[in-house]
C-alpha cells in the first residue's frame, strides 16, 4: 500500500485511495492480459476487436469503436465492440460522426487529447448519454480516434488511462496491419498497367460505408480483337496501357482497378456529384484525344446500401453495353 508523504488521510481519504489502487492494479492487469493476448494472435483485425472488446467489458461500456481517418477530416467506423444486446454502430454509422475537425470537437479536446462530451452539449452523439474520445497514432502521425460509449458510471474516475493505453497499443497493431498491406498491394496491383486489380477492389470496397455516395466509371476498348488481328497483340497491348494510364491520371492509383483485358473500372468514394462530373468530364476530354476508340459508362450513386460491389460492377457493364449499342 503506497504512502501519501506529507498528507494525512482519515477513514475516507484511505477508503478512496485503496480504491484507487486497487484500479490502478486491474487496469495494469488487464493492459499486459491485452498485449499478450493480442501478440499471440496471427491475425490483425481480430487483435484490434479483441482490445476494445477486453477494454469494453472492463469499463462497462455500451460500444467502443475505432475510427479511422479517410480524408483530411473525415472519419469511418473500422472497428467496434457492442455489449450483449446492443446493436452495432457499422450499418448505421454515417449517424453518429465524430467529427474530430469541426469547432465542437476541436473545443471539446483537453490539453491531453481528450474529448469528453454529454448529450445536450451540442455535439452528435447519436442518442449516446456521454462519449470519450482520444486519438489514435501510427508512426508519429495521428490515423484515427479511439471512443468508448456511455461506459459505467463508476468507471469514470479512472478509465480514461486505461483507454488511452489500450488505444495507443491498437495503433502498434494498425501500424503492424498497414504494413501487411504494404507488402500485399504489390499483389493487388497489375504488373502491367499500375493498376489494381479485382482482389484489391473487393478488399477496399470492404472498408467502404455504403450510406455514402460513391462515383464510378468503366471503359473498356472498342474493337480490341481488331487491333490484336491487324496490327498483332503488342499494339493491342500498347491500347491498354494507354487506357490505364489516361485513367490514372485522372483517379488516384489506388481508385483505379483492371477487371480483365482491356476493361477497367474506377471509384471516387464519398464525393458529390458536381466534383465526379468534373472528374469525369477531364477522362472524357483525355480519351477523346487519344487514338484508340473506348466504350466509357459513368454512374453517381447517392448511396448504394441495397448493392453490393459485384451488384455495382454488373450495372456499370450492362450501361457501357448499352452505349455501344446506342453508337455512344
Amino acid at each position: 500500500m503506497p504512502e501519501l508523504t506529507g498528507y494525512r488521510a482519515d477513514s475516507t481519504d484511505q477508503a478512496e485511495l485503496e480504491k484507487l489502487v486497487e484500479v490502478l492494479s486491474d487496469s495494469e492487469r488487464l493492459l499486459d492480459e491485452t498485449i499478450g493476448a493480442a501478440l499471440a494472435e496471427t491475425d490483425v483485425d481480430r487483435a484490434i476487436s479483441d482490445v476494445l472488446e477486453r477494454l469494453g467489458t472492463q469499463v462497462g461500456a455500451r460500444r467502443v469503436i475505432l475510427c479511422e481517418m479517410i480524408g483530411r477530416n473525415r472519419v469511418t467506423c473500422t472497428y467496434e465492440w457492442s455489449a450483449h444486446g446492443v446493436e452495432p454502430l457499422a450499418g448505421s454509422f454515417a449517424n453518429f460522426n465524430v467529427k474530430p475537425y469541426s469547432d465542437a470537437w476541436r473545443d471539446a479536446f483537453n490539453e491531453q487529447g481528450v474529448a469528453t462530451a454529454s448529450a445536450g452539449e451540442g455535439l452528435d452523439l447519436c442518442g449516446a448519454e456521454r462519449v470519450v474520445a482520444v486519438p489514435v497514432c501510427a508512426e508519429g502521425r495521428r490515423v484515427g480516434y479511439g471512443v468508448v460509449i456511455d461506459a459505467s458510471e463508476d468507471m469514470q474516475a479512472d478509465y480514461v488511462g486505461l483507454m488511452r493505453q489500450s488505444l495507443a497499443f491498437a495503433g502498434v497493431l494498425l501500424r503492424k496491419r498497414n504494413y501487411a498491406n504494404d507488402k500485399d498491394r504489390w499483389n493487388r496491383r497489375d504488373s502491367a498497367t499500375g493498376a489494381q486489380n479485382r482482389a484489391s477492389l473487393y478488399a477496399q470496397a470492404r472498408h467502404l460505408d455504403r450510406s455514402e455516395p460513391l462515383g464510378l466509371v468503366s471503359c473498356d476498348i472498342n474493337g480490341l480483337r481488331a487491333i490484336n488481328r491487324v496490327r498483332g497483340f503488342e499494339a493491342g497491348d500498347a491500347a491498354i496501357a494507354w487506357l490505364a494510364q489516361a485513367m490514372l491520371k485522372c483517379f488516384r492509383s489506388d481508385d483505379v482497378f483492371r477487371l480483365g483485358d482491356d476493361e477497367f473500372l474506377a471509384w471516387l468514394p464519398v464525393v458529390n456529384e458536381l466534383a465526379f462530373s468534373k472528374r469525369v468530364e477531364k477522362l472524357c476530354a483525355k480519351i477523346l484525344r487519344g487514338q484508340v476508340d473506348v466504350a466509357f459508362a459513368q454512374k453517381w450513386y447517392p448511396s448504394w446500401e441495397n448493392r453490393d460491389i459485384d451488384q455495382l460492377i454488373d450495372e456499370m457493364d450492362d450501361l457501357r453495353i448499352k452505349g455501344k449499342r446506342e453508337g455512344r
